[in-house]
């Protein structure tokens, strides 16, 4: 996997927004991707993985700020607001 971070934003109370992409590769032959809809269908590279990429959205606290805790949120169907 590869994250790709092309933006990062300052906000409010000593927290900064990073945004980017993460870079990754799906096994088709894995039975924890069997699931997947169509993944035997998309293009595989030469060692037979799939690769796809998604947007990443990090809220970051700054040196001395926030709390030591991490904030997960699962955007799907790109419904994800920034």
């Amino acid at each position: 996997m590869n994250l790709e971070i092309t933006e990062r934003r300052g906000l409010a109370d000593g927290y900064e927004m990073l945004i980017g992409r993460a870079h990754y590769v799906v096994g088709p032959g894995l039975a924890c991707n069997a699931d997947i809809t169509d993944l035997a269908l998309a293009p595989q590279d030469a060692a037979g993985h799939v690769r796809t990429s998604g947007d990443v959205a990090i809220l970051r606290p700054l040196e001395g700020a926030g709390n030591r805790r991490n904030l997960f949120d699962w955007g799907n169907r790109g419904n994800k607001r920034r």
